[in-house]
């Protein structure tokens, strides 16, 4: 492993991440109803279009995004895209990325190469992102410089798997604005050993265990995530009353239990 890129990536998640195990806000996200355009990236014939489904800009956490491509000036409606988003906290610094979609795969009712990007840090005034587009292993454009903002939706929990020493990443997905009753829950789960590629675990086994501390009880009707497609894992957490409730989340991957006692969480105000 290397060493200096992890103490980067943990100084992140300990500085960013923490907000993870803080409530998530109550108040509704400034999502868009739909894919908007959000950035265009071009250069000589090529052009990437960035869309996004989750905010009106590229944001820390969680983020539904699609791609247009124009070689040309002509759209392309087959193959892949592939993103690769690089962080340095200075000109010459080490180098992290954060986890994203294998590929993104045409939709053709969207119209968009579509995936995910899971951004661990914003951007600031000394920390920046730049983004490598390649349509099709055909043409592609690196090096452009993109920026995150800070979302208080965008939720992570992490731990370190110590018998074979990866770091995972748990992404929230949903729910951003918890309500009392069964919600759709849903996570994304990565690992990695240098905090620059990002594995996306689709076989894992995970359960679930909503806890609410002040009152010292769970609740019943809790379903499990299954893996549903896309990077997701998908169930329901019933929050029974409302408060500030936990969601402890054990993961069994290749034949063995491989988060921490106790499990990572996500903390939930739930009104």
């Amino acid at each position: 492993m290397k060493l200096r890129y992890y103490i980067v990536l943990l100084s992140a998640l300990f500085i960013y991440s923490c907000k993870s195990d803080s409530p998530v806000e109550s108040d509704p996200p400034p999502a868009p109803s739909d894919f908007i355009k959000i950035i265009t990236i071009d250069s000589a014939n090529i052009k990437f279009e960035v869309w996004s489904a989750t905010a009106n800009n590229l944001v820390y956490g969680y983020n539904s995004i699609g791609f247009k491509v124009f070689v040309d000036n002509q759209p392309k409606n087959t193959g892949y895209v592939k993103f690769f988003p690089k962080m340095y906290h200075w000109l010459g610094s080490p180098m992290h990325s954060s986890p994203v979609s294998p590929s993104y795969l045409y939709n053709s009712e969207k119209e968009l190469f579509i995936g995910y990007t899971s951004f661990l840090m914003p951007s600031d005034s000394t920390s920046f992102w730049i983004g490598s587009f390649n349509y099709n292993n055909e043409v592609s454009i690196d090096s452009a410089s993109i920026v995150v903002i800070p979302y208080s939706f965008g939720k992570f929990t992490s731990f370190t798997d110590q018998v074979a020493g990866y770091f995972y990443i748990i992404t929230l997905v949903n729910p951003y604005v918890p309500v009392q009753g069964p919600n759709i829950f849903q996570c994304l789960l990565h690992r990695t050993n240098d905090d620059i590629h990002y594995e996306e675990i689709v076989g894992a086994e995970m359960f679930i265990k909503p806890w609410m501390e002040a009152m010292g009880h769970g609740s019943s009707g809790n379903v499990n995530p299954v893996y549903i497609g896309g990077g997701i894992y998908q169930g329901k957490a019933n929050f029974t009353m409302a408060g500030l409730w936990a969601v402890y989340d054990s993961i069994r991957y290749q034949s063995r239990f491989i988060t921490p006692t106790p499990p990572p969480r996500f903390l939930f105000n739930v009104q």
